[in-house]
């Protein structure tokens, strides 16, 4: 048995290894003949069952969705009313790093600002701090989602 999954852990290396290097080349899945897909597909299929990998949950994705969408106006409403050196002092009146966010650029940035206040719950926190800064809008409208 351990041979077999010696075997399938080296299969499983060479299928992400595979993927990785399609990925980094920009090209896809569609480049193996069908034959190839058909077989990726069976190792994939037969690594997911070793490992006991679970079926995928749709609510699960359909909520994530749901929330990435929540805070699109937000998002928006930020990148449209703070330039990169406001940004940068928005994040130290919150007491992180703009370098610490690890995004690249601004825009990618905000995205994680907005996500580091979820994690952290510190949503009301960013509100308060985005009405101090930029008073004339109205944040609390922005800040209402499914889960508020």
């Amino acid at each position: 048995k351990q041979i077999g999954e010696t075997r399938m852990f080296e299969n499983l290396m060479i299928v992400a290894g595979i993927a990785a290097v399609l990925w980094l080349s920009g090209y896809g899945f569609y480049l193996y003949t069908s034959r190839q897909q058909q077989d990726i597909a069976q190792e994939i299929k037969a690594l997911e069952e070793m490992l006991d990998v679970p079926e995928p949950d749709s609510t699960q994705m359909d909520e994530f969705l749901l929330d990435i969408n929540d805070y699109r106006p937000l998002r928006e409403q930020i990148g449209e009313t703070f330039n990169e050196e406001e940004l940068r002092t928005l994040c130290f009146d919150l007491g992180i790093s703009y370098e610490d966010l690890g995004a690249r650029g601004r825009v990618a940035n905000i995205r994680e600002l907005i996500d580091w206040a979820k994690r952290n719950g510190q949503l009301d926190r960013l509100q308060n701090t985005l009405v101090s800064a930029k008073p004339h809008i109205t944040w609390s409208d922005l800040f209402t989602t499914g889960d508020n």
